[in-house]
């Protein structure tokens, strides 16, 4: 193998965001390079590459998603998860999207015409103070002190 291909190959489960499989695939070249070593290296390697896989399946892939799509990352690991349940492999790549959707969905009729309706209530409720009155009494030119007035 030349090292141009070792090298594509190491790197190449860090490169893709789409295929989280691929970081498994990737793994078998230094698994295998290991082994030509000894067998506690080859399986160091292998948990190290299991390691950064599930890390990125996990963890770091579902905060990426959830700063583009602006969904929590609990949402979307729990939301895959379900959606992946509910319609088998194909699920598991229209989460989000489906996810996004059923968010937007329920945001635009459901709460924000509760919240307009809440709004409305809160304004009729409301008083509003009318017409200040003005108020008669000593004239501050002639050097009397104007009324006191209680504190409302």
């Amino acid at each position: 193998m030349s090292d141009e291909l070792t090298l594509d190959r190491l790197l190449g489960g860090r490169v893709s965001l789409s295929q989280p499989a691929q970081g498994y695939r990737v793994a078998i070249d230094p698994v295998l390079l290991a082994l030509t070593d000894s067998p506690g290296k080859a399986i160091l390697v292998l948990g190290a590459y299991v390691l950064v896989q599930q890390l990125e399946s996990n963890v770091t892939i579902p905060i990426i998603m959830a700063n583009r799509v602006r969904l929590h990352p609990a949402v979307i690991a729990v939301g895959v998860v379900v959606v992946g349940q509910l319609f088998g492999f194909i699920g598991l790549f229209v989460a989000v999207p489906i996810l996004s959707l059923i968010i937007i969905a329920v945001e635009e009729f459901w709460v924000k015409p509760v919240e307009e309706g809440y709004a409305e209530v809160r304004r009729s409720e409301l008083e509003l103070p009318g017409p200040v009155e003005q108020q008669v009494g000593p004239s501050p030119d002639k050097g009397e002190a104007p009324p006191l007035r209680p504190a409302s």
